[in-house]
């Protein structure tokens, strides 16, 4: 694809393409379609990434913890969910033409609206994502069935719209910090998605319009695909999956470079650009090499995906190439997509995109499945086997792409309209992310106690959801506020996973709260405990548990910080084995910790246990001598779990003798908060160090 061209002569200009000759329209109304088609996938895909970052969330929340289905029962249903992708064909002659592009692509925006509107029980967000997953697996469908009726040209700009439309996302993504609009309350983020919504509508209105004149051209009964370009639609679920895990993942880059999360979304905002870039501006001579073409930037995107885990600017580097390599895929597959003339209906499109979406499912499955379920392979190699079966679906596309672009006259043929707006809006979308970035608060140091104490707090944040399913680290904030705590030890932090909205829980409640952070990951590189700090960290370092088997491997992060008067406080953050029959795991894990504490003084050991006292893990601790302090507080019974019906302690905030004084001196205002901002209560204490 090149630079556009255009050729105007007063209100109205020729456009020749491979011997058709055709009179275009004014400049003014070329442009409001040029903007129209560009927009409007775009904001499309966008918003199908926000629900996809709600969906898979809630049903993890809601139907397997509040209602209790199993791993498996949850594949099973999100294939069947996925696998209504197949039903597009069906959708579109029952509905019609014009219709099935209003409700597909014009329901996504509407479902994306009324899942901000909607603020009570999470089962209503549930129900909207799972309409609006529907719609979005017909409305691509939908979309390329237009874009075909409209002419080669638009095809091809139906690939940049789409990549536009992750560089959109992931600039809002980004600019958030990684905690999505769609969960937050109040009145600007509704204003944003009522915006948002209305330019789709918009845009829609524009191309519906296009289309009626395009219904009686020739081209408006064939809109289906030809059978190899129809197999190219399977790199569209792989390449979704795809972004999600890796190339838009803000949260994980940040987890591998240490950037805050808004730097970190302002750099994979700038891959997606840069996906653009590729994919508008790559020689047209370099894409008529079609396979060939496709075989090596299949394999530039694979290689940049290799597991293992990248640290710094080579991890950053490698998401650039990653996205400029999907970029020319995409090209080469687009130009695939314009060619040949199909059958009417929608019958191979479906077939083709349904297929992708399946492996969508897959992917998305299996890369979260093992930490329940044992799988012969982890889940680090699924990112380049992505990266493989897009390659490999390109390639039936990419030989019909060589075939047809050859000779100097169809190599002089003009880009997709647009294109060069579809580059500078696509690096445009870098500039909202940038600003956020670079106006985040850095957190502050408290480089002395001002008043002798310390206030410690333990608080399992279960994966920043709350107890009735909702994603809410505003709520989680303000319970740490609540306890005016210093240092706060958290368990199961997510960083990245998608399957928790991508968010980089970490880094919001970090400068939410000004709080220094430090990382313990402990189940792969995005999941583990966290220490929060207001006073100076002098050091830190991550110890895995015992044992290495589990399916959901556990850590101790011990951190050393500055108490004031050059005296240094050690914190032990740790959570153990949650499995009901498991007390002999967590003894080991008792074990592993009182090694690593080794007895030492002015230490506070803090986290989920998941062991009621009396329990054999736990006499472990206190045997050893350290102090539990809610029962050195007097404070019964201390139920900790579950909030919204408390029934059993299994959170602890345990310190040394030293720190606890004779009696419990030095302990004081033991409290247990209240709220379901997560599904465990938190344990607060303040210590005279």
């Amino acid at each position: 694809m090149l630079g556009a061209r255009a050729f105007w002569e007063g209100h109205s200009c020729t456009f020749r393409s491979l011997g058709e000759e055709r009179p275009l329209e004014p400049a003014a109304a070329t442009a409001r379609r040029t903007v129209s088609r560009l927009l409007l996938p775009a904001l499309t895909i966008a918003f199908g990434l926000q629900l996809l970052r709600v969906l898979l969330p809630l049903m993890v929340y809601v139907l397997r913890e509040r209602i209790g289905w199993s791993a498996p029962l949850l594949g099973e249903l999100a294939l069947a969910l996925f696998a209504t992708s197949f039903l597009a064909a069906l959708a579109r002659l029952l509905l019609g033409r014009r219709w099935f592009l209003v409700v597909s692509v014009g329901g996504v925006g509407l479902v994306r609206l009324a899942v901000q509107v909607w603020d009570w029980d999470p089962v209503g967000d549930l129900v909207l994502a799972v309409l609006g997953t529907v719609l979005l697996g017909w409305s691509l469908p939908a979309l390329l069935a237009s874009a075909r009726a409209a002419g080669r040209r638009t095809v091809e700009g139906l690939g940049l719209s789409l990549l536009l439309g992750v560089t959109l996302d992931a600039a809002l993504h980004g600019a958030l910090s990684t905690y999505d609009l769609a969960w937050r309350s109040g009145v600007w983020p509704l204003v944003a998605a009522v915006v948002l919504a209305a330019v789709h509508w918009v845009a829609l209105g524009s191309v519906m319009r296009e289309s009626e004149r395009t219904a009686a051209g020739p081209s408006h009964e064939g809109v289906d695909l030809p059978g190899l370009p129809a197999l190219g639609l399977l790199a569209l679920g792989p390449w979704l999956a795809l972004e999600l895990l890796v190339l838009e993942n803000g949260a994980r880059l940040a987890t591998f470079t240490g950037w805050p999360a808004a730097y970190a979304g302002t750099w994979v905002t700038f891959g997606a650009a840069a996906a653009v870039a590729a994919a508008a501006l790559v020689p047209r001579r370099l894409v008529a090499g079609g396979a060939g073409v496709a075989l090596v930037a299949g394999l530039v995107l694979t290689v940049t995906l290799l597991p293992g885990d990248p640290q710094g600017w080579p991890a950053a580097l490698l998401v650039l190439a990653g996205h400029a390599a999907l970029g020319v895929l995409f090209a080469v597959l687009f130009q695939g997509l314009a060619g040949g003339v199909g059958r009417p209906g929608l019958w191979r499109t479906s077939v083709g995109f349904g297929g992708g979406m399946v492996l969508f499912v897959l992917l998305l499955f299996l890369t979260y499945a093992g930490y329940d379920i044992a799988l012969p392979f982890a889940p680090e190699v699924l990112p380049p086997v992505a990266a493989v079966l897009i390659a490999v679906a390109v390639l039936p596309a990419a030989r019909v792409t060589g075939a047809r672009v050859t000779g100097a006259r169809a190599l002089r043929v003009a880009a997709p309209p647009g294109v060069r707006g579809a580059v500078i809006v696509a690096f445009a979308a870098v500039g909202p992310a940038l600003l956020v970035g670079l106006v985040q608060q850095v957190p502050s140091l408290r480089p002395a106690l001002e008043t002798g104490g310390v206030r410690v707090m333990t608080y399992n944040i279960h994966n920043g959801f709350g107890a009735s399913g909702d994603l809410d680290l505003e709520a989680l904030a303000r319970t740490i506020e609540g306890q005016g705590a210093d240092v706060v030890a958290l368990q199961e932090v997510v960083r990245g996973w998608v399957i928790d909205s991508s968010a980089d829980e970490l880094d919001w409640l970090s400068r939410r709260l000004d709080m220094q952070a430090v990382f313990g990951p402990t189940a792969g590189p995005f999941w583990g405990n966290a220490v929060l700090s207001r006073l100076p960290i002098i050091d830190a370092a991550s110890l895995p548990l015992p044992t290495q088997d589990l399916l959901l491997q556990r850590g101790l992060l011990l951190v050393s910080l500055n108490s004031g008067d050059g005296r240094e406080l050690q914190v032990i953050a740790t959570h153990y084995h949650h499995v009901d029959d498991g007390t002999a795991v967590r003894v080991e894990e008792s074990a592993a910790l009182l090694r690593a504490w080794q007895g030492a003084e002015r230490s506070v050991v803090m986290g989920d246990l998941n062991a009621r006292p009396g329990d054999p893990e736990i006499e472990m601790l206190r045997e050893a001598g350290l102090v539990e302090v809610l029962a050195a507080s007097g404070v019964s019974p201390g139920y900790t779990y579950s909030s919204d019906r408390p029934y059993e302690r299994i959170d602890y905030i345990w310190v040394s003798p030293d720190l606890a004084g004779s009696g419990g001196a030095g302990l004081s205002d033991a409290q247990i908060t209240e709220g379901r901002a997560s599904d465990h209560l938190g344990v607060a204490a303040t210590i005279t160090p």
